[in-house]
């Protein structure tokens, strides 16, 4: 399925169904004054003459296709498996029915954990964890994260673990006064069978742009703590009309925003202007960046395109390379596959995938 997006350009090219159904072209005067019609120039239902922030009668362009190919390229033959539902159940043994949004997997205190947040209607996300079953090949969601100060009526999700017990998180609870939303604490293990807790939350500040409609909706620290990943994203009204991955260097304990020079240089194949990235995750080596690349209509989230990507370098202090596209991709418009995890030994990537109509579930691709 392709779905139509109006460019920027010089002059509007629009394109009326007849009767018949059939399609026509018909270019109008462009600019400040121009004669356009508010037609469905894109067949998408929309009669408006900019769906990109032009308002009819302004300065729009030609109407681009995009599919899946054109959002995330051609797929490359990778060392993966073929996807897979990975088992998540109640501490009886039924399956869980919850939401299993941005997933991540760590080992820690003597076992291995299961990270994510639900998403709930009306979007109070709350943080979840879960334990891994090694006998039974499966995750036992053992609740809500417990800890003082963790969960509030706000977004609380997309969480992340580093060796030493540091979280972060990202919570709306200020937003927008101020703008930071970007939180850490302290997880320890305890008991047997383990359980965990956090303690110890804080705001991060000094990292999140100071205007709004940004917010930093995701984080991802790397397993030794030295980069702190987060997403930029622009929301004005709906699904994010802009998000780009920005990094943090960790110097003596207090992470730093790189300047945008520093950002383009090392994130630049990875951002783009016409699509959104976020979801990162960074293997251990620093070597390989996984993140969700997408399109969303502004206007009809049903008409998503999704798929993971990976950047790779050979130098854990160069450029991160050109991505390509992994088998991860989305089968079809509206069907969400984001967040993907490695896995502690770097041989499972995990992400969420949610069917139009169904909850968020986790699932898997494997590597030798």
């Amino acid at each position: 399925m392709s779905i139509s997006l109006v460019l920027a350009g010089a002059s509007c090219v629009v394109n009326e169904k007849t009767s018949s159904g059939t399609t026509t072209g018909s270019s109008t005067g462009s600019g400040a004054g121009g004669a356009q019609s508010c037609v469905d120039h894109c067949n998408d239902g929309v009669l408006d003459c900019g769906e990109v922030g032009f308002d009819c009668g302004g300065t729009c362009g030609d109407c681009a296709t995009f599919d899946v190919g054109t959002v995330c390229g051609p797929q490359i033959a990778l060392p993966w498996s073929s996807p897979r539902l990975v088992s998540v159940v109640n501490p009886d043994g039924t399956d869980y029915v919850g939401d299993v949004e941005e997933p991540e997997v760590r080992d820690f205190g003597g076992a291995r954990w299961l990270f994510f947040n639900d998403d709930p209607p009306g979007g109070n996300k709350d943080l979840y964890y879960a334990r891994w079953d090694d006998a039974k090949q499966r995750f036992v969601v053992l609740g809500l994260l417990p800890g003082m100060g963790v969960q509030t009526l706000a977004v609380d999700g997309n969480p992340s673990l580093d060796q030493d017990g540091h979280f972060f998180f990202v919570s709306a609870r200020t937003y927008p006064n101020p703008t930071e939303s970007i939180h850490e604490a302290t997880l320890t293990v305890s008991g047997t069978p383990p359980t965990a807790m956090l303690s110890d939350v804080k705001r991060l500040d000094g990292l999140s742009r100071p205007d709004v409609p940004w917010i930093s909706q995701g984080v991802q620290v790397t397993w030794d703590g030295s980069w702190l990943y987060f997403d930029e994203a622009k929301f004005e009204g709906g699904p994010p009309t802009q998000s780009d991955v920005i990094a943090a260097k960790n110097v003596s304990g207090t992470y730093q925003r790189v300047s945008d020079a520093e950002n383009a240089a090392l994130l630049g194949n990875v951002n783009t202007a016409a699509f959104l990235e976020y979801a990162e995750s960074q293997s251990k080596d620093g070597l390989e960046l996984y993140f969700t690349r997408s399109w969303i209509d502004p206007k009809n989230f049903a008409t998503a395109l999704m798929c993971v990507m990976v950047s790779t370098r050979t130098d854990p202090h160069a450029p991160f390379g050109p991505p390509v596209n992994l088998t991860v991709t989305s089968p079809a418009s509206g069907i969400v596959m984001e967040a993907p995890s490695l896995s502690p030994d770097e041989k499972t990537l995990y992400y969420h995938r949610r069917n139009k109509g169904d909850r968020a579930r986790l699932y898997a691709v494997d590597r030798p």
